[in-house]
């Protein structure tokens, strides 16, 4: 018979979705879904919490479990155990589940036993040369300086709200994306920030959509990924550098094939073999015994510090979230402008 275990989402992006996907279709329902009995309610056992709303899960007395593929550290004053992005060796306190995993461990999870036999007929329907799929600008400017570059070479195709130049449509949750990327040559997946071990599903994406990635972020991405399956910009001094390496490959059909055809990870059976360690992780904190799940200090200084980040959301909410507050700084907006 199942377990039963109480639990309570908190600080998720809305709701009934985790990371665009919705709740119940994630890979962290699924997996405890078929191990235990599922009650989501308010008097939870455990808080299973996230980087959205953050601090909100604080002032409570349940066992904390941070679940988060965003560019974020969690606080482990304050929560007892996360699955995060980020390589942390806390204790036992932390699984590292890479970012570009995250919404792979369904249908997707085919890609790592694709049996790449492409030939040059797949030239055919590349019908674009190159793609970049942002919101904004990475924290170095890389995206724009590459994009600038290479721009001087052949169009690059922007379809998101960077450097947007064409009026495509393209969704993170449906397949728009993957279908844009699949007419492309190349995809340049351009990390927001650099910092080892993070590394998004910019560069999963892109090799399920069957085109090169030109990536540039994690410095230990070779780590996860076949360093001879796609374009690591990080290898080359320059931006202009890489550049000369994309145009290189573009005009030779015979390299383009033989990097489309390389294995793309380094371990075979990676996302099978890390999603079971994920679910052991996350299992063995529910197998433990309720009153000795903790990990977090409650005491002292680590008290002290929660008891404040509690103020400090209570505030944040009442300046900033207040849909009063937003009404009048709305109208003060207009007001000023129709001075002006």
């Amino acid at each position: 018979m199942k377990k039963t275990i109480k639990i309570k989402f908190i600080g998720f992006q809305s709701k009934d979705h985790i990371n665009g996907i919705r709740l119940n279709k994630t890979w962290l329902y699924k997996t405890l879904e078929k191990n235990f009995n599922i009650v989501e309610c308010e008097d939870a056992d455990y808080v299973i919490c996230s980087c959205f709303n953050l601090y909100e899960y604080c002032g409570t007395k349940q066992i904390r479990i941070m679940y988060s593929g965003e560019n974020y550290v969690p606080d482990y004053n304050v929560i007892d155990y996360s699955i995060c992005c980020y390589p942390i060796d806390f204790c036992n306190r932390n699984f590292y589940l890479p970012a570009s995993l995250f919404g792979y461990d369904g249908e997707r999870r085919a890609i790592e036993n694709r049996q790449n036999c492409f030939d040059k007929s797949i030239l055919k329907t590349k019908t674009k040369f190159a793609n970049l799929i942002a919101s904004y600008d990475s924290e170095n400017n890389y995206r724009s300086k590459l994009f600038n570059e290479l721009s001087k070479y052949k169009f690059i195709d922007s379809p998101g709200k960077f450097l947007k130049n064409c009026d495509e449509q393209v969704r993170f949750q449906d397949d728009s994306k993957i279908n844009f990327q699949k007419r492309c040559k190349f995809s340049l997946c351009i990390e927001s920030a650099v910092n080892a071990g993070f590394n998004t599903e910019k560069i999963m994406d892109a090799f399920y959509a069957e085109t090169i990635p030109v990536y540039y972020g994690d410095p230990e991405i070779v780590k996860i990924f076949n360093p001879k399956a796609f374009i690591n910009a990080s290898d080359y001094a320059t931006v202009e550098d890489v550049v000369k390496r994309i145009i290189e490959i573009d005009n030779d059909d015979d390299l383009y094939i033989k990097m489309l055809n390389e294995p793309i990870f380094n371990k075979e059976g990676f996302i099978s073999d890390t999603f079971k360690s994920a679910e052991d992780f996350l299992v063995g904190i529910f197998e433990t015994p309720l009153e000795k799940a903790g990990k977090r200090s409650k005491v002292s200084w680590a008290l002290g510090h929660e008891e404040f980040l509690v103020k400090a959301t209570a505030i944040y909410n009442v300046l900033y979230r207040n849909r009063f507050y937003m009404f009048l700084k709305n109208i003060y907006r207009k007001i000023k402008k129709t001075i002006k």
